[in-house]
């Protein structure tokens, strides 16, 4: 599987949203059918510290909301196309709605709170 994230923030990220989405992603990126996780954060405030193996940190995105959209856009149409897009907060779901049906990817919203 290759799984997109969409996160308001994770990896350089403080507070619970931040370490609640760092422990999705590190559960996900342990399951054996998982290929790779790309996670791209809205807010990123200090280094992303160790990320898990397979999992790629796209921090060059969070400069503004438009440079996020149109990062997190291109990225879900890329090739290889991903399985999934995750959508970590529900702020975010307009981007990842539109990202899963120009990429054909399914969506998953997760809910923290």
């Amino acid at each position: 599987m290759r799984i997109l994230v969409l996160a308001s923030d994770a990896y350089g990220g403080t507070g619970g949203i931040a370490q609640y989405m760092r422990d999705f992603v590190g559960a996900v990126a342990s399951h054996p059918n998982t290929e790779n996780i790309t996670v791209i954060p809205r807010v990123i405030v200090r280094e992303p510290g160790p990320l898990p193996e397979r999992v790629t940190h796209l921090s060059h995105f969070t400069a503004s909301k438009m440079r996020f959209i149109t990062g997190a856009l291109r990225t879900a149409i890329g090739r290889p196309r991903f399985d999934w897009i995750i959508c970590g907060h529900v702020n975010l779901l307009p981007v990842a709605t539109v990202a899963a049906a120009l990429s054909g990817a399914r969506i998953i919203v997760v809910a923290y709170g």
